[in-house]
């Protein structure tokens, strides 16, 4: 069984040097996601985005984009998972100092058995807590999550499952997922200091023809105002939130304006996505 791909080799089991400085430094960007009836969802999309972050960070790609295209559905193909988890990581390369890199930046692909999240989180919904705090360099996706790490075990010492970032009293994100609220036949959603999530994206593009759009963040004192609220990710598709540190969202259960989106989420996904 095949289940990954390291700097030219196919393994089936992932190993990386202690001395890459994706592992001693963090330098390095990754895109997670999952596969659907066995295919990549929006990988050229996601591709685009590799890309896009690893200039962002000074790291060369070591394959074209088509390449490591290649090596995905080559995984998928010979892993023999019903449905995977698809991790692609850029890192800086090997170091000797811990600092500079020896020779060319590292290409890592895993592949694991998909686990949905528990079934509860969209029957009952999750519960949120907020943090004063912006994850670094929030529109790429760096190996960089100590920040959001510590701050999801005070949420579960709490009961809670998620953190909600923020700046300014105004809810930005999720610590790996894109926030949104619903008031009225509103979605609202912040446009700035914030990943750009492709499932964010889909949202978007299928919900504006049943629902208005506001592109800006929430306030704290707004909470009490909305009607509903969810998370959406690539992983975790669409999670509504029934309360945000405490406070009840609207009734206190899922609503039907994000089962809706979620519906509009899911048609969209099996129309256009298979690429």
């Amino acid at each position: 069984m095949i289940t990954s791909y390291i700097n030219g080799k196919y393994l089936e089991e992932a190993v990386i040097s202690v001395f890459d400085l994706g592992f001693l430094r963090g330098h390095g960007i990754f895109e997670n996601f999952r596969t659907y009836q066995r295919q990549p969802v929006f990988l050229k999309k996601r591709l685009l985005r590799l890309e896009k972050s690893a200039r962002a960070v000074g790291i060369d790609l070591p394959q074209s984009l088509e390449e490591i295209e290649k090596i995905v559905h080559s995984l998928i193909e010979n892993n023999g998972f019903i449905e995977s988890v698809i991790r692609i990581i850029l890192t800086k390369g090997e170091t000797e100092d811990g600092i500079t890199p020896l020779r060319n930046s590292s290409l890592i692909v895993i592949t694991m058995p998909l686990t949905p999240p528990p079934a509860e989180y969209y029957e009952k919904g999750i519960y949120a807590i907020t943090a004063n705090e912006k994850r670094p360099m929030p529109h790429i996706k760096t190996l960089n999550y100590l920040p959001a790490l510590m701050l999801l075990d005070e949420a579960r010492a709490k009961g809670a499952q998620e953190v909600l970032y923020c700046s300014e009293n105004k809810i930005l994100e999720g610590t790996t997922c894109n926030f949104f609220a619903i008031k009225g036949n509103t979605l609202i959603t912040a446009p700035e200091q914030i990943l750009p999530g492709i499932t964010r994206e889909i949202i978007l593009q299928e919900a504006k023809s049943s629902f208005a759009i506001e592109m800006r963040p929430l306030h704290l004192n707004e909470i009490a105002e909305i009607d509903e609220a969810f998370v959406s990710s690539s992983i975790k598709e669409i999670v509504p939130i029934v309360a945000i540190d405490g406070q009840k969202i609207g009734v206190g259960i899922p609503g039907p304006k994000t089962a809706e989106i979620a519906e509009l989420f899911h048609r969209a996904l099996f129309e256009l996505a298979l690429d």
